[in-house]
């Protein structure tokens, strides 16, 4: 059987200086998932089945066992997986949800990179036009780096960011220029 090896968006997506790490993220699965019309209690049921809770409202992200889930939209989420767990993560959750859900593969077209460290907010104030030091943990903001549109998701550890493929370069290079002027 021909087993395929993903190739990484970026040769090193690492770096380290001045308080803050960037790393990308290649352990990751990412689908779509939205509500169709109509299905609400199906979509409440199977959401409920899969993930053990209602997915989470406006600008808010929620970690569900192997999965986390952030809004995207009204109806609409990003669900995420370990890549090593959910190879398939679009036929998991299509299993899941029927008819109830339209549900695409995004895994290939985003790249993800975390950014942790004691400056990640001042780092974060000199790219983005949100208040990202006010919303706590949990929180997703969808807005522009360096023309780049991006998840933004805040959590405990740090931010974590996904953007589409394509960008990864660029999107690195913006979050290392503004690291280093710290």
């Amino acid at each position: 059987m021909l087993k395929l090896t993903p190739t990484p968006a970026l040769k090193d997506g690492s770096f380290k200086s001045h308080g803050i790490s960037i790393a990308l993220n290649s352990d990751l699965a990412l689908a779509s998932l939205a509500q169709r019309s109509g299905q609400e209690t199906g979509f409440t049921k199977a959401s409920t089945s899969i993930f053990g809770g209602v997915l989470p409202d406006v600008e808010r992200v929620q970690a569900f066992g192997d999965f986390t889930a952030f809004w995207t939209g009204p109806e609409a989420w990003m669900v995420s997986a370990r890549v090593d767990k959910f190879e398939d993560l679009e036929a998991v959750l299509k299993a899941q949800f029927k008819e109830t859900a339209s549900i695409t593969e995004q895994s290939g077209g985003w790249v993800c990179f975390d950014v942790t460290g004691a400056q990640i907010h001042d780092l974060m104030e000199r790219l983005v036009m949100a208040d990202l030091r006010t919303t706590g943990p949990d929180y997703v903001k969808r807005c522009v780096i360096d023309h780049i549109g991006v998840f933004v998701l805040t959590s405990q550890e740090g931010l974590r960011l996904w953007a589409p493929r394509s960008f990864a370069s660029s999107l690195f290079h913006a979050l290392t220029q503004a690291a280093k002027s710290l």
